[in-house]
């Protein structure tokens, strides 16, 4: 372990002493979020019944929702507003909003050149945005631990040899 002295306290150096560092999210490839993101439209709900001729009517959950998204009438969404939306519900302190919408932007071009929609977008925005919050989460831990190695690796010859503790 790599400890330091900071203003004459020990610390114990490790990942998160690089969050510091400005971070270019809309520099990073946002094409992985149409394998992250995937909507399915099985139902855990739905009600079996008989109709008045006898036949077994099946009704789930997903079908209603679809449908009553049509007859509600939400705000017009669009790919900036949603962009923005899902940026309010994320904290990234090492990120500037400038730089997460752009990213945020991307990965909604990639979901729409995927096959989605905006509607069908905006209506599972919420499960949109913890996919994003955890892609965000991975390439900032992929982060972490290249600049981690690469400070290590451009500074191996100084360090002293490792011990074994016994």
């Amino acid at each position: 372990m790599l400890g330091f002295r900071k203003q004459g306290e020990l610390q114990l150096f490790s990942k998160e002493h690089f969050l510091d560092l400005p971070w270019r999210l809309d520099e990073c490839d946002a094409s992985d979020i149409a394998n992250r993101f995937k909507i399915v439209e099985e139902s855990q709900a739905g009600q079996i019944d008989i109709s008045e001729s006898g036949k077994v009517e099946i009704d789930f959950a997903r079908r209603v929702q679809g449908e009553l998204a049509a007859v509600i009438q939400e705000p017009a969404w669009t790919l900036l507003r949603l962009a923005n939306w899902i940026d309010t519900g994320i904290k990234h302190p090492d990120i500037t909003k400038p730089s997460a919408v752009v990213f945020f932007r991307s990965a909604l071009n990639k979901l729409l050149a995927s096959g989605h929609d905006l509607d069908t977008l905006a209506r599972n925005k919420y499960d949109l945005r913890n996919v994003v919050a955890g892609f965000i989460s991975d390439l900032r831990s992929n982060r972490e631990t290249d600049n981690y190695s690469a400070l290590f690796a451009a500074h191996a010859d100084q360090l002293p040899p490792a011990q074994n503790c016994p």
